[in-house]
């Protein structure tokens, strides 16, 4: 009984064996390259993230290049795999790609197979800045702003850029891939206010007059002249206006949106959007 136990010990082990030898065996590939800018003269790109794909297994590995923008993956088992690198303030390229969101090239590694020389690239990104404001030049902090495409539409999730307007009312969006954009200022949710008119102002100017005894002097407004003024029972009729998204550089609708066009790495500042409110109804 003890001979067949140490026989089926034996078996077993010998099984365990042969699957770590071949375990051992298909994870034996090498990958190594450098992560380069688009420069015409390349520059490595240190602390970049290098992600690798296994497309056969549905994992990914990553490492960090290193001060020279080498990096290198060890241990890898056969398969195919897609190769990308990413640092804030670069736009990403795939590897076997001519651009930013092109069709990357597929790597297909052996058993115990070494590639090495397997550079990929990171372009450069552009940069827009711009101040929002109000209608009376006063900033405007904490909206949203975000880059789109110029007939207004999101871009795609690799491509995405969004931020808020700090203290200053300043924005200043980067990482973009050369290209022409719109941005966008976001008020929010559209929320539906009254907005009080000249007539209006006056209105309640000489109501208040009124009631401290003071004379009502009539207001010289240019806007007034030849207008009929309220009288002082009647209350001149209330105007809405709605806050709503705003194009650069202060328009209601992508099709009058101003185009802003960059290069590689370019700056593009003065982008500044002036937030209008959009008359509801009435007057």
């Amino acid at each position: 009984m003890s001979g067949r136990c140490r026989a089926g010990a034996f078996v077993v082990s010998l099984v365990a064996c042969s699957l770590t030898a071949t375990a051992g065996a298909q994870s034996s590939g090498h990958l190594a390259g450098v992560v380069l800018t688009t420069d015409d003269t390349p520059q490595p790109v240190r602390r970049a993230m290098v992600t690798l794909n296994d497309k056969t297994r549905s994992r990914d590995f990553h490492t960090i290049s290193d001060d020279r923008g080498a990096f290198a993956f060890s241990d890898l088992p056969a398969g195919s795999y897609t190769l990308q690198a990413a640092r804030a303030s670069f736009v990403s390229i795939p590897y076997g790609a001519s651009k930013p969101g092109g069709a990357g090239a597929t790597i297909v590694l052996a058993a115990d197979q070494t590639m090495a020389d397997v550079n990929v690239q990171l372009a450069r990104g552009a940069v827009v800045t711009g101040i929002v404001r109000n209608e009376q030049a006063l900033p405007l902090p904490g909206l949203y702003v975000v880059i789109c495409s110029p007939d207004g539409r999101p871009l795609p999730g690799w491509a995405n850029q969004s931020v808020y307007t700090d203290s200053h009312g300043v924005f200043r969006i980067f990482g973009l891939a050369a290209g022409s954009y719109t941005v966008k200022a976001d008020n929010g949710s559209p929320v539906t206010i009254s907005v009080a008119s000249d007539a209006e102002v006056e209105f309640a100017l000489r109501q208040l007059q009124q009631s401290r005894g003071a004379a009502p002097p009539l207001l010289a407004a240019p806007a007034l002249v030849g207008a009929a003024r309220p009288t002082e029972t009647s209350q001149p009729p209330a105007r809405s206006a709605r806050n709503v998204s705003v194009y650069f550089p202060s328009a209601f609708s992508a099709d009058q949106a101003g185009v802003i066009t960059v290069g590689t790495g370019e700056e593009k500042r003065g982008v500044d959007i002036t937030v209008r409110l959009m008359p509801v109804g009435g007057r």
